[in-house]
């Protein structure tokens, strides 16, 4: 009679054992960070030696740049759309334009300033001005 009553607990013992045995992923490790993504365009700042910090807001005007895994990309700025080619090299990423007129020119080179899975901020500077791209997913 011992041996049944074992039995009859045993698929309980197996279901206690599962459901509290079972490790919970409390922290879940976010993606890693990387620049292929359509990135929304939210503020450029300029910065000439000889004139005050120039801010303006581009949040809702529906300008991008989109960065393809292909090391291909769109961009567009001021109703001009362009394309070309880009090449990442640890924090720096060089834009050559294959066709288009807008805000990144041939060959321009900026520095990831911050790369995170929601922003994305570019810097390029010269001997006397500084101009930084902030983007948005």
């Amino acid at each position: 009679m011992k041996i049944i009553s074992n039995f009859k607990a045993a698929p309980f013992l197996f279901l206690f054992l599962v459901l509290f045995s079972c490790k919970k992923d409390k922290d879940k490790e976010e993606a890693v960070p990387t620049v292929v993504a359509k990135w929304n365009l939210s503020t450029r700042i300029y910065q000439d030696l000889n004139t005050p910090v120039e801010t303006e807001d581009f949040t809702g005007k529906g300008y991008y740049l989109d960065l393809k895994d292909n090391r291909s990309y769109s961009v567009l700025f001021d109703g001009e759309n362009g394309s070309g080619t880009y090449v990442l090299n640890n924090n720096t990423i060089a834009f050559t334009i294959v066709s288009g007129d807008d805000d990144i020119t041939d060959e321009d080179t900026y520095t990831i300033k911050t790369l995170t899975n929601t922003e994305l901020i570019l810097e390029a500077t010269a001997a006397t001005s500084s101009h930084q791209l902030r983007f948005k997913k």
